[in-house]
């Protein structure tokens, strides 16, 4: 049974525009592997990051950050290794303006980087500390010292098993996450030769009479996920597609035919 969705979705460590914040929910809504991988975690605010890796990807390369919680340093250590990725760099150019190439890109890097944050946190929860403070503040404001010496203690152990966390990633120096980035840019150039296999442009072209709406493409693209039996037809149409074009190719070579 899919975890829900989150009706309310908010970045943790970097501003994200309003437009990136509506396509990534599209996405989520139409994709419930990444519901999944993101809500099935000890790491509570990984879809926030996941929608800040989003948002650099088809938005803004680089951010403007919030202010620094310890809770969630585990996530700016990770964004600083992907400003330092070469690969990374390149791979915003790719996506930038792309939500559906961005989209995809973002859920292949999370699933890749989810497996390293699981080894590193181990069983330790990363939570989200700030209605532990807002109860912490209450019980402050209404004297009740115990309660309040209670949750500064809980809040406490937290921030610190939170920061150990950091560190941990900090101490691998972007460990994977060049691989992450070359996984991700095999998984957008696939998902666009299936849609093509489809009759689907990727992109909105000038000369499309009747562009697919990206929200639906992002849609198609969370369906040939889900279905192997669908994406083993895809793959087949489009090896088929492209050795017809390259036989086309390859007579217009040999005959001049449509050459000017």
């Amino acid at each position: 049974m899919y975890t829900q969705l989150k009706t309310e979705l908010n970045p943790i460590t970097a501003e994200v525009s309003a437009t990136s914040k509506l396509f990534w929910q599209d996405y989520l809504k139409s994709n419930q592997a990444m519901v999944e991988i993101t809500s099935e975690t000890n790491i509570r605010t990984l879809n926030s990051f996941a929608l800040e890796v989003f948002h650099r990807l088809y938005y803004s390369p680089d951010p403007d950050w919030l202010p620094e919680k310890p809770e969630h340093q585990w996530a700016r250590v990770l964004h600083d290794q992907l400003s330092e990725s070469e690969e990374f760099q390149n791979l915003t150019l790719t996506c930038a303006g792309d939500p559906l190439g961005a989209a995809i890109a973002a859920q292949s890097m999370i699933t890749n980087l989810h497996r390293q944050l699981k080894d590193a946190s181990g069983d330790q929860e990363i939570d989200e500390l700030d209605t532990l403070r807002a109860e912490a503040r209450k019980a402050k404001r209404e004297g009740d010292e115990e309660l309040f010496q209670d949750l500064q203690a809980q809040g406490q152990a937290m921030s610190e098993a939170a920061q150990a966390f950091a560190q941990k990633l900090e101490d691998q120096e972007g460990e994977g996450i060049g691989e992450s980035v070359e996984d991700a840019e095999g998984e957008v150039q696939e998902k666009k030769d299936e849609l093509e296999a489809l009759g689907i442009s990727w992109g909105n072209e000038s000369g499309d009479r009747n562009p697919t709406p990206t929200a639906e493409k992002l849609k198609l693209a969370a369906l040939i996920e889900e279905n192997p039996q669908l994406k083993k037809i895809l793959d087949l149409a489009g090896n088929a597609l492209e050795t017809a074009n390259r036989k086309r190719r390859q007579h217009q070579a040999e005959t001049g035919d449509g050459i000017r």
